[in-house]
């Protein structure tokens, strides 16, 4: 559905946002895996 959000210049900002907001979405999970099952690692992420 995104994609044909992106085919319409009238809805370009609206696409950038939902796309932008499932990122951010997905970082999230990645962020509370890392806490929850990989704190160990966590120290070493940071680094990268």
């Amino acid at each position: 559905s995104l994609k044909r959000l992106a085919g319409s210049r009238k809805n370009e900002k609206e696409y950038i946002f939902k796309a932008r907001e499932e990122i951010a979405q997905q970082e999230k999970l990645l962020v509370e895996d890392l806490k929850i099952g990989r704190s160990g690692i966590d120290g070493q992420f940071h680094k990268t």
